[in-house]
């Protein structure tokens, strides 16, 4: 029972760092859209996060995350971290 509260625990903080991840993905192409909208480089940016959101959508990850393998929950991370990386140039 300890080891099951402690499992349901790691399960909704790591619920809550995905629903994060995913706003955090939708508020920076709004700012891209709306600050740099001439900008090729957010343009491109622009791109893969939109990219990015339609294969969240596709797997359902927003919904739940159970769903998916270790591995595709490991890709969605480094993809995550990735988009993050070119970001930095936005201060976002």
């Amino acid at each position: 029972s300890l080891l099951k509260k402690i499992n349901n625990e790691v399960e909704e903080r790591l619920e809550k760092i995905i629903q994060i991840m995913i706003s955090d993905i939708k508020a920076s192409a709004d700012v891209l859209k709306r600050d740099y909208p001439d900008n090729p480089q957010a343009i491109e940016i622009l791109r893969m996060l939109k990219a990015f959101e339609e294969e969240i959508e596709r797997t359902g990850l927003e919904k739940s995350y159970k769903i998916l393998k270790e591995e595709a929950l490991r890709s969605f991370v480094e993809k995550y971290l990735q988009l993050k990386q070119k970001l930095k140039q936005f201060d976002l």
